[in-house]
């Protein structure tokens, strides 16, 4: 008899002990909005489980009937999900799963997933068993992001200008922005988009205005003529007035083509990273016109002090990246609350046949303390996160003149008295390497 009660006594705790883990199982669940239901196929009775585990009857389920189905399904999701049930009980997919708006309330919905399999009983009776799932949070996430893909679909689509002299350089920005989105290093050419666009647009305004001053003048000029008052000084002016407009079109031309050459340039090395010849002083104020509209924004200054007889081979992609991030760094956090600030660049003693070029960028502006500089190479640090700084600027700099172009990078400041950052690259970094 004693061994009787104690076989009951422990079946009875590993029941107890089971169904404390049901509750628990149910009970995290219930946190995640999740629910689990059973549908007979039977007698087609639909019921969830209450926090007891507990079978509760909600309805029963005419999958075939639009009209019952619109009673709990929003009405663009019935022709989808009655598929899934037949699909599913026709044995075409081994397991069910469907989308759906589910009502809460009169015209008040969310998105839940039904998810399920069959089994039979022992009876031979046969059930649908599974997890509602509220996934209205994952799908605003989703529209969100389709949102947002529609919205950088459409940005690109206003990157076309309508002046012929830009569409080849703007069509190559758009292949080559798909490409710079996945590289933090990249992210500066999209950001200047906008920026170029504004400051070719003025000399590109510039034409237009002249040559709309030209017809008319041309027109005041056919008037005179086809009336016999044309005089020696309205032809004089005419002539004199055409001269100057030509040579203000021309210069605005010539402005807006440097404005395009050097973007495309910088474009293209930075995204194919090609290893090629190339003139130091021309990479660095191709680069410099690409940040001209961050720049004339402010009263800071750039200053170049480099021969433009250097030549180099290696990446100037990667190196044009570098002066791009060291000027970003001294506008976001070495000028911070300073009106105006110099930036200079300059080439030390270096004589033809050196193996090597020494590169020191200087700006005067907040300096660096030692503390901030024992960390400004981490990924992530940065003391501007509140202006959207991600710190990786720095380490990027670091990244790239040490491993891609096979230099050396010394930073030297004191806090208020600017900073000063070492550039050691070689001149081939084919021989470098090999060496």
């Amino acid at each position: 008899m004693g061994a009787v009660i104690y076989f009951y006594s422990k079946r009875h705790k590993q029941y107890k002990d089971y169904h404390h883990a049901l509750l628990c199982l149910y009970e995290t669940l219930s946190q995640n909005h999740e629910q689990i239901w059973r549908l007979d196929l039977q007698n087609r009775e639909l019921v969830y489980y209450d926090a007891n585990l507990s079978p509760t009857p909600v309805t029963t389920l005419d999958w075939e009937s639009e009209e019952h189905l619109k009673t709990w399904v929003y009405a663009d999701d019935i022709e989808q999900l009655q598929k899934k049930f037949k699909d599913f009980l026709a044995g075409k997919e081994n397991s069910f799963c469907a989308e759906y708006r589910q009502m809460l309330a009169p015209k008040k919905w969310r998105w839940v997933q039904l998810r399920g399999n069959a089994y039979t009983s022992a009876k031979g009776d046969k059930f649908m068993y599974g997890l509602l799932l509220n996934i209205e949070h994952l799908i605003n996430t989703q529209q969100q992001l389709e949102r947002s893909l529609s919205e950088l679909t459409e940005a690109k689509s206003e990157l076309s200008f309508s002046a012929d002299i830009t569409a080849n350089a703007i069509s190559e920005m758009a292949y080559y922005q798909d490409e710079m989105l996945i590289h933090k290093q990249m992210a500066d050419i999209a950001n200047r988009v906008p920026e170029f666009t504004h400051e070719i647009n003025t000399p590109i305004g510039i034409c237009v205005t002249a040559i709309s001053h030209m017809q008319q003048s041309l027109e005041q000029l056919t008037d005179k003529t086809q009336t016999n008052k044309l005089t020696k000084n309205a032809l004089t002016q005419y002539q004199q007035e055409s001269k100057e407009t030509f040579e203000l079109i021309e210069s605005n031309i010539q402005r807006a083509t440097n404005l395009i050459q050097s973007f495309k340039q910088i474009t293209v090395d930075q995204t194919s990273e090609q290893l090629r010849h190339f003139k130091l002083l021309t990479l660095i104020q191709d680069t410099l016109n690409t940040l001209h509209p961050k720049l004339k924004k402010t009263q800071h200054q750039v200053k170049l002090d480099i021969s433009e007889n250097v030549e180099l081979y290696s990446y100037p992609g990667p190196l044009s990246q570098v002066f791009i991030n060291l000027v970003n760094n001294s506008l976001s956090h070495g000028f911070k609350n300073i009106g105006s600030g110099d930036i200079t660049l300059t080439l030390f003693d270096y004589a033809s046949g050196d193996d090597e070029v020494l590169i020191l960028y200087r700006d005067n502006g907040l300096g660096i303390s030692q503390q901030n500089q024992e960390k400004m190479f981490d990924p992530y640090f940065t003391t501007n996160r509140s202006e959207g700084n991600t710190g990786l600027g720095m380490p990027i700099i670091k990244t790239i003149i040490e491993e891609k172009l096979a230099g050396e990078l010394l930073c030297n400041s004191l806090e208020g008295a600017g900073v000063e950052f070492y550039i050691r690259l070689p001149v081939n970094i084919e021989k470098k390497i090999s060496a």
